[in-house]
């Protein structure tokens, strides 16, 4: 009895230094999470302190702002295509967002993604060179646009933003299109948000395809976020609070609602930008 009182002891003890050895792991753990937090937050106050305040110039409590996705509307959504660019200028619209990829030469091509360009002008072969992709023809009659191609355009008409899609590499963003103050910028995680800060970028959006996104976005205080509107409508009350507090909030995948009631309803007390791919609705 004896024997098996003591090893029963032993076990116990064993399970204790055990338990013990785990809760000190996890409250250092929990302790490193907490430290990076406030690490990350002081840096990205500090980067925002002086962009935050012009970044809050597109929010607007009146009138909405209208973004032609993928380059244009109705016929030239999501092409990304010189075309659709002018169509857009030629109707007013002062955002339109381009999708950007790298080529395989490290230059900017305005394409959604590489198996869409390949839809859309039976390229051979992806990913493809600058010159290789400037060379086909979108829906067999609208020429691509290269990075140097779309700073000709923001120099030609300066009365337009780009609101751009998809690209990363932020240092070869703006080395091909140098007017950062002409582009809004969307960012996919945390980390991309400070890089594209540091790189000089003027006016990141913080991009919320999901709810853990959102906690970000509201964790953090980004002052601009770009959210699909399912989404946005699920959490419409965190969006007219965010509203509230001056954060801009943009939203895209609109063509699944009647648009001209959506924004009636939203523009102004929950949302100042909408992507939209087909005519703008008239506003009071």
């Amino acid at each position: 009895m004896n024997t098996i009182r003591k090893k029963n002891c032993i076990n116990v003890s064993r399970c204790f230094i055990i338990s013990s050895l785990f809760l000190s792991a996890l409250f250092s753990t929990i302790k490193a999470i907490k430290n990076s937090q406030a690490r990350y937050q002081t840096e990205l106050n500090s980067l925002l302190a002086e962009h935050k305040a012009a970044i809050r110039k597109f929010h607007t409590t009146g009138q909405g702002h209208f973004i032609a996705h993928g380059g244009g509307i109705n016929q030239y959504m999501y092409t990304n295509s010189k075309q659709a660019v002018e169509n857009s200028l030629s109707k007013g619209f002062r955002f339109i967002e381009l999708d950007l990829l790298e080529t395989k030469d490290s230059h900017l091509l305005a394409a959604h993604d590489w198996a869409h360009f390949r839809h859309l002008t039976a390229i051979p072969s992806i990913p493809a060179s600058l010159n290789g992709a400037l060379s086909q023809k979108i829906n067999g009659d609208q020429s691509p646009l290269s990075g140097e191609d779309i700073n000709e355009q923001l120099r030609q008409n300066p009365d337009w933003y780009l609101v751009t899609d998809k690209i990363t590499n932020f240092e070869l963003l703006l080395r091909e299109i140098p007017q950062p103050e002409r582009m809004i910028v969307e960012v996919f995680s945390p980390q991309d948000y400070i890089r594209a800060l540091k790189a000089g970028v003027r006016y990141p959006a913080f991009s919320v395809p999901h709810q853990a996104a959102l906690q970000q976005a509201c964790q953090h205080g980004y002052p601009m976020i770009a959210i699909g509107v399912e989404l946005f409508l699920n959490n419409i009350e965190i969006m007219r609070q965010l509203h509230r507090k001056g954060v801009c909030i943009m939203v895209f995948d609109t063509e699944g609602v009647n648009l001209a009631r959506f924004v009636k309803e939203h523009a102004g007390t929950a949302a100042s930008m909408f992507y939209i791919g087909s005519e703008p609705p008239q506003q009071p």
